[in-house]
């Protein structure tokens, strides 16, 4: 804890993140389900090069690297949208 730093601001800082936990379980709208699903696939791909048996040239290892943390961001943040009915 900083010295400025008061105990109330840490439980404000506890609210937050259990707001954000609640968003995550919230209703999330159509697109951004597509959008999951989409970087669901993408990261798959990705992880199926980076993961395969044979030898692949370094460039595409790169690029497979790229699409698994890109599908993992889109699955992250597709997730954290909620409807509107969520209130703060």
């Amino acid at each position: 804890m900083h010295r400025s730093e008061t105990p109330f601001d840490r439980l404000r800082g506890q609210h937050k993140l259990k707001s954000v936990f609640k968003r995550f379980r919230l209703e999330t709208p159509k697109f951004f389900r597509k959008l999951r699903n989409l970087g669901l696939v993408v990261t798959a791909v990705g992880v199926t090069l980076l993961a395969s048996p044979i030898e692949l040239p370094t460039t595409v290892l790169s690029i497979a690297g790229y699409l698994t943390v890109a599908g993992a961001v889109a699955i992250a943040m597709s997730q954290a949208v909620a409807s509107d009915e969520f209130e703060m």
